[in-house]
């Protein structure tokens, strides 16, 4: 048997193998998937589930090796380029955030010193 198995896998013939699948909805609403056909008032369809085809050319392979390895380095350069986008936008409000918390500490600041935080005009009427 082991031999049976080792010379199929030196010759290169693919081994397919499919399973069958059942989407089942049940009467509520609720969709569900087994391995057997559906059963019990609920309705569903068989769905055939294949692997993937296995590539036996060594250069269709190198090309799909190749191909992954540039998507991995797009999706890295990607990821940088974003952490540098949120770092310059960051800098950017920096000098808005220390204004507005300057302006916070001050208004702070006369509130805690008990005097009134307000002027009145030449009609009297506080601003």
């Amino acid at each position: 048997m082991r031999s049976l198995l080792l010379c199929l896998l030196l010759t290169g013939l693919p081994l397919t193998v499919s399973a069958q699948l059942y989407k089942c909805t049940q009467p509520d609403g609720k969709v569900g998937f087994q391995d057997k056909p559906c059963q019990g008032g609920s309705t569903g369809e068989q769905i055939e589930v294949r692997p993937p085809a296995l590539l036996s050319d060594p250069e269709e392979s190198r090309k799909a090796t190749a191909e992954a390895a540039r998507k991995r380095e797009f999706a890295a350069q990607q990821k940088i380029n974003e952490e540098l986008a949120a770092d310059r936008k960051e800098r950017a409000e920096a000098p808005k955030r220390r204004y507005l918390c300057e302006s916070a500490r001050r208004s702070l600041a006369a509130l805690s010193r008990q005097r009134p935080a307000y002027t009145t005009d030449e009609q009297g009427n506080k601003h």
